[in-house]
């Protein structure tokens, strides 16, 4: 259930209170589709933005991930990894799709 709300959402199907309704408080960071598209980079740069959110106490913003160099369109995290588990390990997670109703930074 959490995986097929997730896919919603980054479809923006699926309705969402929006940042207004938030803590206001996110971290989010992106992965270049021509450097870091190396699944094991990736995967390094998603471990260090969730302890970094973790330890600041922030909601992590996932971005867009790319499957291979090959690849020229991005996919969702519940494309490379179990995202129920993910989920579960890590509650505190918003959607790429997110990203675009936030406000600019100040």
């Amino acid at each position: 259930v959490e995986t097929l709300r997730y896919q919603l959402k980054e479809r923006r199907l699926w309705h969402d209170p929006g940042p207004s309704d938030e803590k206001g408080r996110w971290l989010g960071y992106e992965a270049n589709s021509s450097v870091d598209s190396a699944l094991y980079r990736q995967r390094g740069a998603l471990r260090s933005a969730l302890l970094l959110a973790r330890s600041l106490r922030r909601t992590l913003v996932l971005p867009r991930f790319w499957a291979s160099e090959r690849h020229s369109r991005p996919t969702t995290l519940a494309g490379l990894y179990d995202y129920a588990a993910f989920a579960a390990a890590f509650p505190d997670h918003r959607e790429a799709a997110f990203a675009r109703r936030l406000p600019p930074p100040r």
